[in-house]
């Protein structure tokens, strides 16, 4: 074998070391260059008649650029005579392809190398035991990788037992386990101790250093290519809207709970679960079934999208890697990049080895994007000419990562390399994004946070509990079922019944549930009279539906009051529109007490409430100054409706000129917009019956009624509008409407704290 290409000499030494072994590890940090390291030693032993082929077992999406190496390197293609190229996965699946290698190693003297070795840590997968049984016919072994581990001292074990048991002196895991690792044990409620499968210490590992060392060499990058400029990591971050929040908030409870004994696979269980949110998705399945999700959003309306938006702004012309874990994300990007007229390539598992090779290339030579998860292109590329990188989305693996970066961040870089992650604050994204940089263990980490969140989460119970009362303004369906739950078990409650509005989310508690409708039906109204009584407790979920404190769902409702002392009663906003309007939360509690009474701030302290602030803006902007032909028109408009008013209802004249006002508007494409009808048909513009997932919109009409547009900012949790005023006098009407409602709840909310 001839190589063209010189050594440097920090690989030399590594050859000379190693050379002389018959098995041997060569710890290469990303980019230093292993192929080339790993040719010279292959050299070596063929020129001396100690082997007479190669093995060289490599991840199936490094083979293709593992023989561009080999080229770059020795000038002619490896062929089946002097170096067979696998894949390590394919021996998961693939029994022909096993039976041949053994036959391999059985009838020639085979020099086995494993390229990544960290793809085989695990002694009990499929691969490794055989890739072990191939290892016992092959005298001369080494295993290539980046660094001896990726998550603790276990990952030693399969690797250096494929090289030769007796260097760490251990024939199974079990007799390694029991002399190096301490693991976590747990007393149950029976007093039974129990031990999990999580690693809380790694003992005598000077005893493990000494026994590799004499077999390994190691080499990493900041301490031999001085000239390559270092990497600088970028923070881009954007926040749950309250839509995520909610989901967020619920489905850490939910998965939380399911964590049994610590053990792995549920705790990755609820990290995805988490992610998926983030990401812009909700959670479907319980816990214990296969994960399901939908999307949240469109894809132009995520606010993880937005914010990688604004990052390639940063960028500009230069090239970027884009990695993310979900194809759906990669989808969402590609729209994006679409939508710029951007370039872009995609480089994942859905395609195949030879379009992927051609993508490369296009990457390299025209285009500016390429689209990639980390399974695929984190190995073996050699994308040097790129100096960006965004990780969209991270996921737990630390080793695919390093792998990732190290994609642009190796020998022929001349740039500083950039790297951004998209990352979503207070969530577990930040966690993720910290375990990483700071290189750690991600799952022995994350299990200390889960500790740090289930005492925070409790602290943060008992604290809503505390500031929650028997009215309670502005909570979140997850606030509602712990204040229950709270409220149950502090009055030993046995039953609980829940009334909430027809066609309304329900809380999610385990309890008899009863539309506000249902309650005047002789079949519900004397059987719960019959039943109801001290035990159970009735909570009221978004009661104020109409203004009328005689109507007659509310009268039957107070019967039921009368016969329990324990009420708890939940509404998103204090009033529908003017302050008498909470009289009708007070009536729930004691409507004797209150009957015929007017609001009056200090009402407040005859019962405990807990208020979470709903802080509403309300911005207005001008479509364009009305024409005189068209100020006439509306004039004409105006004086018609007076004429013909006669005794109908004089608000039959704001709101028709209200309609006039609507018709002069436009609406684009590239925004969304809330108006009173679907007169529009664009898929950008709702109704108020709709739910908008959108921080902010731009309103073309207000509804008639205010619990229309109550109904509206509860539901699509927005905290930001903007009226499209048209300049006719009207519109100012009803502006001024809405703008002093939510004075209303400002001051509300400003009188509620002092009478606290």
């Amino acid at each position: 074998m001839l190589l063209k290409t010189r050594l440097y000499e920090y690989q030399s030494k590594a050859v000379d070391k190693l050379s002389k072994l018959k098995v041997g590890a060569l710890y290469m940090e990303q980019g230093t260059g292993k192929t080339r390291t790993a040719l010279e030693i292959i050299k070596n032993k063929m020129n001396k008649g100690k082997i007479e082929v190669v093995l060289w077992l490599c991840p199936c999406s490094v083979k293709n650029n593992l023989k561009e190496d080999i080229i770059k390197h020795t000038g002619e293609l490896p062929t089946e005579n002097n170096i067979i190229i696998r894949g390590i996965e394919s021996l998961s699946s693939s029994d022909r392809l096993y039976l041949q290698l053994l036959e391999l190693v059985k009838n020639y003297k085979v020099y086995l190398i494993i390229d990544e070795s960290n793809l085989v840590k695990n002694k009990l997968a499929i691969r490794t035991e055989r890739i072990i049984e191939i290892s016992s016919f092959c005298k001369y072994k080494m295993i290539l990788n980046g660094t001896p581990i990726s998550k603790n001292e276990a990952d030693l074990f399969a690797q250096w037992y494929i090289l030769d048991w007796r260097i760490l002196g251990y024939k199974s895991f079990y007799s390694f386990a029991a002399n190096h690792l301490e693991y976590k044990k747990v007393r149950l409620p029976s007093g039974r101790e129990i031990t999990t499968d999580q690693i809380i210490r790694v003992l005598n590992v000077d005893y493990l250093t000494e026994k590799i060392a004499p077999y390994m060499y190691q080499i990493k990058k900041d301490e031999v290519l001085k000239e390559l400029k270092p990497k600088e990591y970028h923070m881009r971050y954007f926040c749950l809207d309250d839509l995520q929040e909610e989901e967020y908030g619920l489905t850490k409870e939910l998965f939380l709970f399911n964590v049994v004994d610590w053990r792995s696979e549920t705790i990755f269980k609820l990290f995805s679960a988490l992610q998926h949110i983030t990401s812009g998705k909700r959670v479907l399945s319980a816990p214990e079934k296969r994960m399901r999700t939908e999307k949240i959003y469109t894809w132009e309306n995520n606010p993880r999208i937005q914010c990688l938006r604004k990052t390639l702004d940063e960028i500009g012309n230069d090239k970027c890697i884009i990695f993310a874990k979900y194809k759906e994300e990669i989808n969402d990007i590609a729209l994006l990049l679409q939508s710029e007229n951007k370039s872009y390539i995609e480089f994942t598992g859905k395609i195949s080895q030879k379009k992927r090779q051609a993508n490369r290339e296009k990457f390299k030579n025209d285009t500016q994007f390429m689209l990639a998860n980390k399974q695929c292109g984190a190995y073996g590329l050699n994308l040097q000419f790129c100096h960006n990188i965004i990780f969209y989305s991270n996921d737990f693996d630390l080793a695919t990562r390093l792998q990732a970066e190290d994609r642009v961040h190796r020998i022929g870089q001349e740039k500083i390399v950039h790297i951004y992650d998209i990352c979503c604050k207070y969530t577990i994204d930040v966690f993720i994004a910290n375990c990483l940089i700071n290189k750690e263990n991600l799952l022995k980490s994350f299990k200390d946070e889960i500790d740090r969140w289930r005492t925070i989460e409790e602290e943060d119970m008992k604290k809503m509990y505390l500031n929650s009362g028997i009215i309670n303004i502005g909570y979140s369906y997850a606030d509602k079922k712990a204040i229950i739950e709270n409220y149950v078990k502090e009055n030993n409650i046995k039953h609980v019944i829940i009334f909430y509005p027809d066609k309304w989310q329900k809380i999610e508690y385990d309890a008899e549930f009863i539309e506000y409708s249902e309650i005047i039906m002789y079949r519900t109204f004397y059987p719960l009279l019959e039943k109801i009584n001290n035990d159970y407790l009735l909570v009221f979920d978004e009661c104020m539906r109409v203004k009328k404190r005689n109507d007659l769902t509310y009268n039957c409702a107070h019967h039921y009051c009368h016969q329990t002392s324990h009420k708890l009663v939940f509404e998103y906003f204090p009033i529908i529109d003017n302050l008498n309007d909470f009289m009708i939360l007070l009536d729930f509690i004691d409507d004797g007490r209150y009957r015929n009474k007017s609001f009056d701030y200090k009402l407040l302290k005859d019962y405990p409430i807990g208020i979470k602030k709903r802080n509403i803006k309300l911005d207005k902007i001008y479509d364009a100054t009305p024409t005189d032909k068209e100020l006439l028109a509306y004039e004409k408009e105006k004086e018609k409706l007076f004429s013909n008013l006669g005794n109908k209802d004089p608000n039959t004249i704001p709101r028709n000129l209200h309609l006039f006002a609507g018709k002069k508007k436009k609406v684009t494409d590239d925004k969304y917009y809330v108006a009173r009808t679907s007169r529009y048909k664009k898929k950008n513009v709702v109704t108020y019956k709709d739910i908008i997932n959108s921080n902010e919109c731009l309103v073309v009409d207000f509804p008639i009624r205010q619990m229309i547009f109550n109904d509206f900012v509860k539901k699509s949790n927005i905290q930001e509008l903007t009226f499209i005023h048209s300049g006719f006098k009207v519109d100012d009407v009803y502006y001024n409407k809405y703008s002093e409602w939510i004075k209303m709840l400002e001051e509300f909310y400003v009188k509620a704290d002092l009478y606290k």
